[in-house]
């Protein structure tokens, strides 16, 4: 069971001048935030910034019956009052930098 603790851990430890530190604690931050499983968590890209958050692609949804994959699907990742400051900002750009680094964090 997540406790406000562990919330409230997660949220300092993304502030980190480690950049693995930081990146790991944003995602689990994200994932909390968003309600999103893992596995479509990895299948997914940034797409854009809207007013309220950011919004991604899964290219793979769940598998429908019949081993047929559903269509990819958007979801949003709002910003939120107990997330610290640009969170969803600085972890677009980390992915960004790690995708152009081919899967290193710095350059």
């Amino acid at each position: 069971m997540l406790t406000y603790r562990d919330l409230k851990l997660a949220c300092l430890m993304s502030l980190s001048d480690n950049e693995i530190v930081a990146f790991v604690a944003s995602s689990v931050l994200i994932l909390f935030v968003s309600g999103l499983r893992f596995r479509h968590f990895q299948r997914s890209t940034f797409d854009r910034f809207i007013d309220v958050g950011a919004v991604f692609t899964c290219h793979q949804g769940k598998s429908r019956v019949r081993g047929m994959a559903a269509p990819p699907f958007e979801w949003a990742l709002p910003f939120t009052a107990f997330t610290p400051d640009k969170l969803v900002q600085k972890f677009v750009s980390t992915v960004s930098q790690v995708a152009k680094n081919n899967g290193r964090m710095s350059s």
